[in-house]
């Protein structure tokens, strides 16, 4: 075995592990799929690039901090049309999973169970070839 293919082999393992933040979001996103409806909600603090949390007040006068926010540079004040679940949020020892706020733009609803067997398979093959490239034996 090469050094290169080990390599290689490493490199598709990291990319494995950096993507299963965005399978578990959608992960959560299939799970609570039902709870999701269209509403309006109203960014109450302006999203700058340093600080990535931003206040919204949801329709039922309910107001939230969201963290990982599509928000980016919209002022105060501004009204924007999301899907919204207020079950889909998942706080883990190491990682907080939020989805409970997803643009209508450019998104549609939430991940269909296909969807998330595609980038499953994919996370799973990429881990496993890596895995098999890194530490297969020489010959």
């Amino acid at each position: 075995m090469t050094l290169a293919a080990r390599a290689a082999g490493f490199v598709l393992m990291t990319i494995s592990l950096f993507m299963v933040p965005a399978v578990s979001g959608l992960f959560v996103q299939w799970r609570h799929a039902e709870g999701y409806r269209l509403a309006e909600i109203e960014l109450l603090t302006a999203q700058r690039r340093k600080d990535y949390t931003v206040q919204v007040a949801l329709p039922d006068g309910e107001e939230i901090a969201y963290d990982r926010s599509p928000f980016l540079d919209l002022p105060k004040g501004t009204r924007v049309k999301v899907w919204y679940n207020p079950d889909a949020y998942v706080d883990m020892a190491v990682l907080s999973i939020d989805e409970r706020l997803l643009t209508e733009q450019g998104h549609g609803p939430p991940a269909d169970g296909q969807v998330l067997a595609a980038w499953a398979l994919f996370l799973v093959g990429f881990g496993a070839g890596g895995g098999f490239l890194a530490f297969r034996r020489r010959d």
